[in-house]
């Protein structure tokens, strides 16, 4: 019990340490100095604020009418919906967007937080002492990797998992063989995060980690390997919710997979290598998104210690991380080595993701091991120094090494300035400082545990010095919050019907999924899963932008409104958008119809003679149910689209078809009077609904099979989990 109390002590100072050290390290965007931008703020946050409005509201986020023409939601798996720290935002009050936009800032920063500590843990875990794990935790939470990618939410949710699988990894073979059961449940909720990429490595690290165990009881062998079949099959078992929903998703995209040439795209530059010991290096010849991906800044310091703790760690452990690490570096150079393509060919998920120079991540965390070993040595094995040889081996040959490369640095190309100058000055400083450290500790013995917190200091300062802060907006919280208020988009928006259609594509892209936040729903937006119905939109063409209902656009130009908007006279600019006076409504009834087997709208609406608003092309329907043009009247009221949900009151004397310009998608249903019936396809992108004479209520929701049956299997198979481990007994056996 003394034992578990001083662990629970550790373990709970460690954590508010890493705290306190998360608030330094952000202590900008904490003091709303500084703002997260880039992905946060186009994508990440959009979504959070959706998904967090429709809970609030008792539904499950399954399709977002707000850009693209409707696309799913949950399904694209960026949005993190089940994620369980972004479930826990919607306990807290309902905000405003400027207040949730901090909310969810804390909640990012939070989890740099949970990621040093989880890497401390596993750290103690080796045997480690505190010191040095705290030096680790740090390393791999705020090293160039993870601080860099600050404002990919999504990312920083997926990746920081993977300290936190070793442990359990490392406690299920070592102590309670029911801890290893956490993997699968730890890889899920990485995989709920939003980030697959991030997964598919951790997935990849973790199973090296397994083998690594196992093959030290090779007596056990196939029970391992059964266990470890076990373990991933559960994993996906858990994940199926998502993991359903997103390949039916990703196979109705134009990215459903890469050929070699888009998945090696942003692969790391043997010369950014450079950067994990000058943070600028060549920094200038990058484009804005390559500085985050290329950027990983470790330090001298830390690339020090990591080398000694390759010398000096556990045989076995050095070998593995140290391996690992250069498995992950050169995976990293993507095609700048022959090594990918083989990977790309052979090893499953490779041809799904980009930008090779991700697996960084796993390079981070193997050198924060490695770091914090060669910290620890200073510790346990000063009393083991003996003579000159050993003093060598331990820590004159690493520092000459580094001493070396930073030297040679300036070779390759001439230094552009004072500032990295001054880098590399400082580089020798921190080498110089933790070489002094360490001879104290060899010299004065008593002075050890002191040095060590000394080393921890130094290599902590010059992370901090260097942390990137290129994906930090630096505007005062005021400056922001007016930015969007007097956001002409915005403004629009908010004097507008709910639900209105906008084409925001030239001069206010930051807010092109800001419709998800203000309710008005943009043609445009940014997601790199688009849907092929998608592909068929031509945007700049008066006659799409009339069928979409697109009553505002950004896209413009005064000089060429006739040519663009033909037999239009009168132009109408409200809040610097055009307001197109030919926009169709969102939903329209037409009485006559044709079917067929593939439709091309493109060309058809080149044809004078197609009036949508008179004629609907359904796809997949019998020939019977083809209509011949009659006059109707009718009347649509009450139109409301919610999410996965729409509704509207029509009147009309004949028979004919209800059509949706939302994009059909599968998984609508329809009722009509409370009478359930098919959503057809029309005009190969849009929704029918065959109507009869006298219909008062038209339903339609977004129910796909792909995410009951998933979550029928994630439910069941994590009410199995419950179960196990409420009745262990039965279940497990202690090793």
């Amino acid at each position: 019990m003394d034992f578990f109390r001083r662990g629970l002590i550790i373990n709970c100072s460690a954590f508010v340490l890493f705290l306190i050290l998360s608030g330094g390290f952000f202590f900008e965007i904490l003091e709303n100095e500084h703002w997260l931008t880039e992905d946060f703020i186009a994508q990440n946050l959009p979504n959070r604020f959706y998904a967090d409005k429709e809970i609030r509201e008792g539904f499950i986020p399954l399709w977002n009418p707000h850009m693209l023409g409707g696309a799913p939601f949950q399904a694209d798996i960026q949005t993190g919906v089940f994620y369980p720290l972004n479930l826990v935002l919607s306990l807290f009050p309902k905000k405003e967007i400027t207040e949730f936009y901090e909310l969810y800032q804390s909640q990012v920063i939070f989890h740099f937080t949970l990621a040093s500590w989880f890497t401390f843990i596993f750290l103690r875990k080796l045997n480690l002492d505190f010191v040095s794990s705290l030096l680790g935790g740090a390393v791999y939470a705020f090293g160039g990797f993870f601080f860099s990618h600050a404002h990919h939410a999504n990312m920083v949710h997926s990746g920081i998992w993977l300290p936190a699988v070793f442990y359990c990894c490392l406690k299920g073979f070592e102590d309670d063989s029911r801890w290893i059961w956490g993997c699968p449940l730890l890889l899920a909720i990485s995989l709920f995060g939003g980030h697959p990429q991030m997964t598919l490595f951790i997935c990849y690290a973790f199973s090296l980690f397994y083998i690594f165990l196992a093959w030290r009881k090779s007596d056990l062998i196939i029970y391992y390997l059964v266990r470890f079949i076990v373990i991933i099959v559960s994993f996906l078992l858990l994940s199926a919710v998502q993991i359903l929903p997103t390949a039916e998703f990703l196979n109705q995209t134009a990215r459903n997979s890469m050929d070699f040439s888009g998945a090696v795209t942003d692969s790391l530059p043997i010369s950014a290598l450079w950067s994990f010991l000058l943070p600028d290096w060549n920094i200038a010849t990058y484009e804005s998104w390559q500085r985050w991906e290329f950027r990983n800044y470790l330090g001298a310091g830390t690339v020090l210690l990591a080398i000694c703790g390759m010398l000096n760690s556990p045989k076995n452990i050095g070998r593995f991380f140290c391996g690992v690490g250069i498995l992950a570096l050169i995976l990293s150079f993507g095609d700048n080595t022959p090594i990918y393509k083989l990977f790309y060919d052979f090893a499953p998920g490779f041809s799904f993701f980009r930008v090779p120079a991700r697996f960084l991540m796993v390079l981070t965390f193997c050198v924060a091991v490695l770091a914090a070993f060669g910290c620890s040595d200073f510790i346990y094995n000063s009393d083991q120094l003996s003579g000159r040889k050993n003093l060598k081996r331990k820590g004159i040959y690493p520092g000459v090494f580094i001493l070396g490369l930073i030297f040679l640095a300036p070779i390759p190309e001439k230094l552009p300035d004072d500032f990295m100058r001054w880098q590399l000055s400082n580089s020798l400083i921190i080498v110089g400082l933790i070489f002094l450290f360490y001879l104290l500790k060899v010299f004065f013995p008593r002075w050890g545990r002191l040095c060590t917190l000394a080393i921890l200091i130094v290599v902590l300062t010059d992370i901090f010095t260097y942390r990137p802060i290129f994906n930090q907006q630096r505007a005062a919280k005021e400056n922001f919050i007016q930015g969007i208020k007097i956001n002409p988009a915005v403004k629009l928006a908010e004097s507008q019907p709910k639900g209105a259609r906008f084409l925001i594509r030239r001069k206010y892209l930051v807010l092109g999924n800001w419709g998800l936040v203000y309710g008005f729903s943009n043609i445009g937006g940014y997601n790199p899963f688009k849907l092929k119905s998608y592909s068929q939109l031509d945007l700049s063409s008066q006659k799409f932008l009339n069928i979409l209902g697109v009553k505002f656009t950004d896209d413009f130009d005064e000089r060429t409104l006739a040519k663009k908007f033909p037999g239009q006279t009168h132009f109408k600019i409200v809040n610097e958008f055009l307001e197109n006076e030919g926009a169709y409504p969102r939903a329209f009834f037409v009485t006559e119809s044709r079917t067929v087997d593939k439709f091309d709208l493109r060309r058809s609406l080149e044809e004078e003679q197609f009036n949508p608003l008179k004629i609907v092309y359904l796809e997949g329907v019998s020939a019977l149910t083809q209509l011949d043009k009659v006059e109707a009247v009718y009347k649509v009221s009450n139109l409301e689209n919610n999410g996965g949900r729409i509704s509207l009151e029509l009147h009309t004397d004949k028979k004919g078809y209800l059509v949706f310009t939302e994009m059909y998608y599968p998984g609508w249903k329809a009722a009509v009077n409370g009478d359930e019936t098919k959503v057809l396809k029309a005009d190969s992108i849009f929704r029918a609904v065959g109507i009869e004479k006298n219909v008062n209520k038209v339903e339609l929701w977004f129910k796909p099979f792909s995410f009951v049956m998933g979550a029928w299997i994630s439910g069941l198979t994590f009410l199995a989990f419950i179960l196990l481990f409420s009745f262990p007994k039965f279940f497990f056996q202690r090793q």
